[in-house]
């Protein structure tokens, strides 16, 4: 653990060199260490490319960045606190639990360059992230999922959902009452079919300010900057066929919703 500590340290200030040894660890912390240092090689590979790769590397060190110490509640630094608070417990269980659902958490982002995933490939990798809230934060956090079983197999931009989720997290944990996430996804019909995913929470919900400059398309900055991305990325891959709304609910909480026409399928 303090070596991957001391590993996460040195590649943020930019040592792409790093690779942690995992002879002696248990089998979760191998997979752990593996998906660590195959991020980081990723991350070398990518730099030593040539220039019309350059802006590639940069997403790549991003979403690096962003997952190591900005997702909620800095996930990887936290977690790996709390294995070392349940290691000194000897709660062995609850550590190879939480070993487990975070090597995979990571395997998936290390994994999810591809243009598009399945909806079932999102959700799978997002049940780890919730498994490893649940272990922290106990029955005072509630996770939900309601969603149309016809529709594993349509295709998103890869950590789409989680994005929409990490930012339910982010604005709707209270660490004095019970936090509840629903991820709900059907298809509706009209003049075509739709797809619609949609990320409700029990927080305080979007100040109108926010609503109103993604309804007219203003571009965000600070701390809602990861929606506004995911907007574009979703935007890109289908054009004129999507929409990425914002709105609150009755009595509290946020709610995000995406809408797809088209079904695209593996």
């Amino acid at each position: 653990i303090d070596l991957l500590e001391k590993g996460i340290r040195e590649v943020e200030q930019g040592d792409l060199s790093v690779k942690i040894p995992a002879d002696e660890s248990s089998t979760e912390m191998k997979h752990l260490i593996t998906s660590f240092n195959n991020m980081v090689g990723q991350i070398g590979e990518l730099k030593i490319r040539n220039y019309e790769e350059k802006m590639e590397y940069q997403k790549l060190m991003l979403e690096f960045r962003r997952v190591l110490f900005r997702s909620p509640f800095r996930v990887i630094a936290v977690i790996i606190a709390k294995i070392n608070t349940m290691a000194q417990m000897q709660d062995t269980e609850l550590i190879e639990k939480m070993t487990e659902n975070l090597s995979l958490y990571f395997r998936y982002i290390t994994s999810s360059r591809n243009k598009k995933v399945t909806i079932g490939q999102e959700l799978e990798h997002i049940g780890h992230y919730m498994n490893i809230m649940m272990i922290r934060f106990g029955e005072c956090f509630q996770y939900e999922e309601k969603v149309d079983e016809s529709l594993y197999s349509f295709l998103i931009p890869p950590l789409l959902i989680q994005t929409m989720v990490e930012n339910s997290m982010k604005y709707a944990f209270d660490v004095y009452g019970d936090t509840r996430i629903k991820v709900e996804i059907r298809e509706e019909t009209g003049e075509k079919n739709y797809v619609v995913i949609q990320v409700s929470d029990n927080g305080k919900g979007y100040p109108q300010e926010i609503i109103s400059r993604f309804e007219e398309e203003i571009p965000m900055e600070g701390t809602h900057i990861g929606l506004w991305n995911a907007k574009m990325r979703l935007q890109h891959l289908y054009p004129n066929t999507s929409k990425f709304l914002l709105s609150n609910q009755e009595p509290q909480g946020a709610v995000t919703t995406i809408i797809i026409a088209e079904r695209e399928e593996y």
